[in-house]
């Protein structure tokens, strides 16, 4: 099994952002951190812009695209959220590319000043 930590995302002390044995990919759920590991703004869509783009920079680091992402679960402080998460997939995945995709409401993500939290699986064959 493959540990990935790639250059453009923030450096974890005890994880690491996805694991990969050949077949299939999965991430930790991404949030709002830049490579800095600063939370980028307060905003929901902000928040969910960088997620995405940790997510696509994990993809392109093992050679695959956003196209490649069968399954995202999308975990957020409030689900009114929703409509506003939607809009931030538009600038990611085309409809007819989208995957498989479930939000769920959550009380609490690991830091208080997080609203988002992304985990993706993929396809790596």
């Amino acid at each position: 099994m493959k540990r990935i930590n790639p250059e453009k995302v923030w450096k974890p002390k005890v994880f690491v952002h996805a694991t990969a044995n050949g077949t299939l990919m999965i991430t930790s759920g991404q949030t709002g951190r830049d490579p800095s590991g600063k939370v980028v703004s307060d905003s929901f869509s902000e928040q969910a812009r960088q997620s995405m783009e940790n997510i696509r920079n994990i993809v392109e680091s093992e050679g695959k695209s956003l196209d490649d992402v069968m399954k995202l679960t999308v975990y957020v402080k409030d689900v009114r959220y929703q409509n506003e998460y939607i809009k931030v997939l538009d600038k990611f995945f085309r409809i007819d590319k989208r995957p498989a995709i479930t939000l769920v409401g959550v009380t609490g993500l690991g830091d208080e000043h997080q609203v988002i939290e992304v985990e993706a699986i993929v396809d790596m064959s």
